[in-house]
């Protein structure tokens, strides 16, 4: 990537944001269409209805007080804390038959799910290094369509192959790897503010 006449390679931490974030979106895509497979598999068809309600409704409703979370708090303990959440809700919906269960804890999945996207997008200028912020955004935002478009065929093929239950717990642990490595890779300085860098590689600003 040129930056004024010279190739800048990616920061960690950035290559960790963009892929968290790409994990994180992707399964929340995967999980959703697998409840919704589940839902005209199941049950009549309203209870499609149920799901795209159950997992619209509450983050439109919490966002708000989510992005004031945010703005509040420190973003790094913000993502890591909503990711696990996260993972304990997508593993208790593949340990639970119940469907209305299932619903209930992917509703509340996609309320943190908004709060860790702001938080990755406070982040990005933060992680970015010598990469122009304009660049770091567009690497992010470019996840995100690419988790929407692949996460319904991915849900599909799986779902056709092994049900909703494996696709939920490969997502809780996704979403527990990517706690690890925001915590490993994203530090924080007393002041609060973040230090770009990685306790493996010793890196920073």
């Amino acid at each position: 990537m040129p930056v004024g006449g010279t190739r800048v390679r990616l920061p960690l931490p950035l290559v960790v944001l963009v892929a968290g974030t790409l994990v994180s979106v992707l399964g929340d895509s995967v999980a959703s269409f697998a409840l919704i497979l589940d839902a005209s598999e199941l049950g009549p068809p309203w209870w499609v209805t149920i799901v795209f309600f159950a997992e619209l409704v509450p983050p439109l409703l919490l966002a708000p007080a989510l992005g004031v979370l945010v703005d509040r708090f420190n973003v790094r303990t913000v993502w890591i804390s909503a990711a696990l959440i996260q993972a304990v809700c997508f593993a208790a919906a593949a340990a639970v038959p119940d469907f209305s269960t299932r619903v209930a804890l992917i509703a509340v999945a996609n309320v943190f799910a908004v709060a860790s996207s702001a938080a990755a997008f406070r982040l990005t200028p933060e992680l970015a290094g010598p990469v122009p912020t304009q660049r770091a955004n567009s690497l992010v935002a470019g996840a995100v369509s690419f988790a929407f478009i692949l996460g319904p065929g991915l849900a599909a093929g799986v779902y056709d192959a092994a049900g909703s239950t494996l696709l939920l717990g490969a997502n809780a642990a996704s979403f527990l790897v990517v706690a690890v490595l925001v915590r490993a890779v994203v530090q924080v300085v007393p002041r609060g503010d973040l230090e770009v860098g990685s306790r493996f590689l010793g890196a920073g600003r």
